[in-house]
C-alpha cells in the first residue's frame, strides 16, 4: 500500500512538473506588454519656482538662474541663493512662473519660464551654445518653450525636429557666480541637471 501511495505520488510530481515548465518557458519568452510612459515632470500651472544647480558650487551654495537687469537681450546667469526673508525685488531675480503653454502629441508638458523681476520669459536662439536670455513673453515663441524632462534636464523646444537636442546648460561648466547660461547637446551630465523648488504663494508675491 506504501509502495503504491509513493508512486501515485511522483506520478502526481511528475505530470505537475510537465504542466508548469511549458508554461513558465512561454511567458519567459513572451515581449513584455506596451505601456505609454512619459519622462517628463509636471509643474503646476501658473507656480513660481526657482531653478537651482544640482551641484554645489566651490563656495558650497546650490547656484540659481537668475538676472540682474529689467532690459530685452539680459542673460540669465548663476547667481548665489537669495533668502526668502531678502528684499522682494531682490527674490524676484531668481523666481520663475511656470506658464503652462502646450502640450506635445507625447503628452509632454511645454512651459514658458516668466522672470517676476523683469516680466521677460527665459529665451534662446535655435543654434547649439547660443546664450539664454530675457525676451518679452509671446504666445507661439518657440524659443521661449521649455519641458522638464527627465531627471533634472530642462530642455528647449526650439530645436529643428520635433524631438529634444538641446538643453539648459552651466557654459563651459563653471559652476561660478556671474556665470551665463547657454543652450547645449543635451549629455545629462551635471552641468545641465537642475531642481525646480516651488516657492509659497506667500513669497511669490
Amino acid at each position: 500500500m506504501r509502495r503504491n501511495t509513493a508512486r501515485w505520488t511522483g506520478l502526481t510530481v511528475v505530470l505537475t512538473l510537465c504542466l508548469i515548465l511549458p508554461i513558465a518557458a512561454s511567458a519567459a519568452q513572451a515581449k513584455p506588454e506596451r505601456t505609454t510612459r512619459s519622462d517628463a515632470k509636471t509643474l503646476t500651472d501658473d507656480a513660481v519656482y526657482v531653478i537651482e544647480a544640482d551641484s554645489r558650487s566651490p563656495e558650497g551654495s546650490y547656484l540659481r538662474v537668475g538676472v540682474y537687469e529689467k532690459v530685452v537681450q539680459a542673460r540669465a546667469v548663476l547667481q548665489p541663493p537669495v533668502s526668502h526673508l531678502a528684499l522682494r525685488s531682490l527674490r524676484h531675480r531668481q523666481y520663475w512662473r511656470a506658464v503652462h503653454t502646450a502640450t506635445t502629441f507625447g503628452g509632454t508638458p511645454i512651459y514658458q519660464f516668466r522672470n517676476l523681476y523683469s516680466d521677460m520669459c527665459l529665451t534662446v536662439a535655435r543654434p547649439e551654445h547660443s546664450p539664454v536670455y530675457m525676451q518679452y513673453c509671446g504666445a507661439g515663441v518657440r524659443g521661449q518653450q521649455w519641458s522638464h524632462v527627465w531627471p533634472g534636464i530642462i530642455a528647449s523646444r526650439n530645436t529643428g525636429g520635433a524631438d529634444y537636442s538641446m538643453c539648459l546648460d552651466i557654459t563651459e561648466f563653471r559652476n561660478a557666480k556671474g556665470t551665463p547660461l547657454q543652450v547645449g547637446r543635451c549629455h545629462e551630465k551635471w552641468n545641465q541637471l537642475w531642481k525646480l523648488r516651488r516657492i509659497s504663494d506667500e513669497y511669490a508675491k
